[in-house]
């Protein structure tokens, strides 16, 4: 449905300044997300990046259909509102049992970026990040944590005091930050993505509270997305990689300057972490491509255009409730191997002074894919314009993997870091070995096998990715294996490889690590729901299925119609 204020062909003499929509809507609305917080109290939150807001407010939905706005918000005593849009001073008229809060922005955004949440939230404030500014002295942004009472200590000392830090690294990247403020939100588990960035307003999934700050890059992310998602955007909604793919690139540059790592560390050292992330990256994607649609795997739909597009191009979103397109990576890592390929045609110092350029020229605007290609052969003459050309056919119209990516070669004997997780890798292998000959031969032995520790996470995920690639482990190897690495206290992203290896080997004693990631982690998607249901191990399945009745109903529609999908035997949840 929509609602009109004009006739098709009649033309008024004056357009009116003010436009008065009467609407309510309903609590089942999908832009809003009902939800009982770690404390035990509600929450409601609104992730408009799925389905606009539709439901929420009167709104055009294609990223050209951008406005101003202003709100006011009246919520109970005792609760906290938050908006992406600035705060307003201004006289409550709210009675004795609710309090208001507004907010404006001044600047057009698309609708989808307007996002509210209210809980029983507290706030830490940190310094404020001191930012250039275009034409005059620097400013302060302001920065806070929220979350609620039981975790604001924990996510303030974890986080809070790096975001101004991530901030100003970013300016000096990309240019003067965009905006006055920023306030990180740590949403209750059921928050169903890792970030979502919002003018002023990052959401965050509790999964990046890993302990250990080896999750932390994640917040570098969400906040160059201030320059590529909200100060230049995508006119053509399946252009995401125009975002997503330049904050995949950004982050680690944002917290390798931010964290200002010891100069007295060997740059080689630096170099060999940077190409392991890449790697990880680089099996992840190649992973996507085994698992994914190929329509999917493509960052610019090919499909012809009808002859209303034709005449209104970027007023249809495309794709725009696929859900499994939300659970695709494709967007994120292509488009981060797509700049790095740039990168390497002109050399990193000159690329990374060229995405400055960029962001200054087309700030405040629309992009497309040939707006970002055009700039590049502009910038640098050298480059021959039939690059383009191969940047689109080869990296974003077709399917699978560029040539030049099938044939990418990571440095594996030379690169410490990876050679140790590897060697890790080996040991256990071997371990395995022995303890099967153990059990054929009937040999007990208690003494614990000693590994040697790997000092970054990304190399205990690269060791359980290539575990898991192999067909069976012994149980025991994998009781020894817990006991030298104590999954349960790791981060999200080597539970998730733990909990795999778990499910795969059918490794009943450690299940329940299972059911906690598929409760706690729900931002890290759902794939383990997957791998339980398609086990053959009956055990396996009935706890996917009693999960997901703890918790489905506080799931947002596309995961619940997802999972849902899964367990029921349905072969496409795209509807």
């Amino acid at each position: 449905w929509c609602i009109r204020v004009w006739k098709e062909g009649a033309k008024g003499k004056a357009w009116p300044r003010c436009v008065v929509i009467k609407y309510h809507t309903s609590p089942e609305g999908q832009s809003l997300s009902w939800a009982t917080d770690q404390d035990g109290r509600p929450c409601v939150f609104s992730p408009g990046a799925y389905i606009n807001n539709r439901s929420l407010m009167p709104c055009q939905e294609p990223p050209i259909a951008m406005s101003t706005w202003q709100a006011a918000i009246h919520v109970p005593h005792g609760c906290m509102a938050l908006m992406s849009g600035n705060p307003v001073t201004m006289e409550t008229t709210a009675t004795d049992t609710d309090k208001g809060r507004y907010c404006t922005m001044d600047v057009p955004l698309p609708c989808s970026t307007l996002a509210m949440a209210v809980g029983y939230f507290e706030s830490m404030e940190g310094r404020s990040a001191i930012c250039p500014t275009k034409d005059g002295p620097a400013e302060p942004v302001e920065c806070r944590m929220i979350a609620v009472p039981s975790i604001i200590d924990r996510a303030s000392d974890e986080l809070l005091s790096y975001v101004p830090g991530f901030i100003e690294a970013s300016c000096e990247l990309l240019g003067p930050y965009p905006f006055s403020r920023l306030d990180l939100l740590i949403l209750p588990k059921c928050f169903a993505c890792m970030g979502l960035k919002n003018p002023n307003l990052v959401f965050l999934s509790q999964s990046v509270l890993a302990g250990d700050g080896s999750i932390r890059v994640r917040v570098a992310h969400e906040i160059s997305h201030a320059w590529f998602g909200l100060l230049i955007g995508a006119k053509d909604w399946t252009e995401e990689w125009l975002s997503e793919g330049f904050s995949t690139y950004i982050e680690e540059r944002i917290q390798a300057r931010a964290e200002k790592v010891n100069p007295g560390c060997a740059k080689k050292k630096n170099n060999s972490l940077r190409e392991l992330r890449q790697l990880l990256r680089y099996r992840a994607l190649s992973a996507e491509m085994d698992e994914t649609d190929e329509n999917l795997q493509c960052l610019r739909s090919r499909a012809s255009l009808s002859p209303n597009e034709e005449a209104k191009p970027f007023t249809v979103v495309k794709n725009g409730q696929i859900c499994s397109k939300k659970w695709t990576q494709v967007h994120y890592l292509k488009g981060y191997f797509l700049l790095h390929h740039m990168a390497a045609m002109v050399g990193l110092e000159n690329f990374e002074r060229f995405l400055y350029e960029y962001v200054q020229h087309y700030q405040g605007q629309l992009v497309t894919s040939e707006d970002f290609f055009q700039y590049f052969v502009c910038k640098f003459p050298n480059v021959s314009q039939s690059v383009k050309d191969e940047f689109f056919l080869e990296w974003l119209e077709s399917p699978g993997l560029p040539k030049c990516l099938r044939s990418k070669k990571f440095n594996v004997k030379e690169n410490a870091l990876i050679a140790a997780a590897l060697k890790q890798f080996e040991f256990w292998r071997k371990q395995d070995n022995i303890n099967k000959r153990n059990k054929t031969m009937n040999i007990k032995r208690r003494k614990q096998p000693e590994a040697e520790p790997l000092e970054h996470s990304e190399q205990i995920v690269l060791m359980l990715e290539k575990l898991v690639e192999r067909d069976a482990l012994m149980h025991t190897t994998l009781r020894q294996l817990n006991r030298c690495y104590n999954f349960s206290t790791r981060n999200c992203e080597i539970r998730h490889r733990w909990c795999e290896l778990v499910v795969k080997n059918k490794f009943t004693p450690f299940l329940d690590d299972v059911k906690h990631f598929l409760i706690e982690d729900q931002g890290m998607g759902i794939y383990l729901f997957g791998e339980l249901i398609i086990s053959g191990q009956a055990r396996q399945r009935a706890m996917a299925e009693e999960v997901f009745e703890q918790i489905g109903a506080e799931m947002d529609r596309c995961t619940y119609q997802t999972v849902s999908d899964m367990i029921r035997g349905n072969s496409s949840s795209d509807s």
